[in-house]
């Protein structure tokens, strides 16, 4: 199983969902240091479906605190910091990401000690309470990532971890 996809149909179901979102009313709301972030589109939608299914989750319930978000790095030298983030008791929570901008520099996630290349288009995804996860500081440009998040049953989020990291070592 890989961690990072590129599937341009759901790409460009991201973009298309993006750009309405961004077309309303509501607005960036700040998270650090030249970062921010703007909810969007329910988590039970089609697309989140079809977005998490692509990795074998198909049981999943919203992610209480950001939900599905459309993120934005828009200040040279904004990153993510390292962290885990919590869930229920006997779930995790997990998120799928979107890049749709990247910046000229930095911008990529770093999932536990692995940093992960992106490019524009590609899809990955991350267990956002089983690994540490960040990301590296960013110049030249901004970064945009469209992200569903989702509560997962501890033994589906587990078991597709396991075969991920399998993968990446062989």
């Amino acid at each position: 199983m890989q961690r990072i996809i590129n599937n341009p149909t759901l790409f460009a179901k991201a973009v298309a969902q993006a750009q309405e979102v961004m077309k309303s009313p509501k607005s960036f709301q700040p998270n650090g240091h030249g970062r921010r972030f703007l909810r969007h589109c329910a988590v039970d939608s089609d697309f989140t479906q079809e977005v998490f299914a692509s990795f074998g989750i198909n049981t999943f319930f919203d992610e209480p605190i950001f939900g599905n978000l459309i993120g934005n790095h828009c200040l040279d030298g904004a990153f993510v910091h390292r962290h885990k983030d919590s869930a229920p008791s006997g779930y995790h929570h997990v998120r799928c990401n979107f890049a749709l901008q990247l910046p000229t520099f930095g911008g990529n996630p770093i999932l536990g000690t692995k940093e992960l290349q992106i490019k524009r288009g590609d899809m990955w995804i991350c267990f956002a309470s089983i690994e540490d996860h960040a990301t590296t500081p960013i110049s030249g440009g901004q970064r945009l990532v469209f992200s569903c998040g989702a509560i997962v049953k501890s033994d589906v989020a587990e078991q597709i971890y396991k075969a991920i990291i399998r993968a990446q070592k062989n």
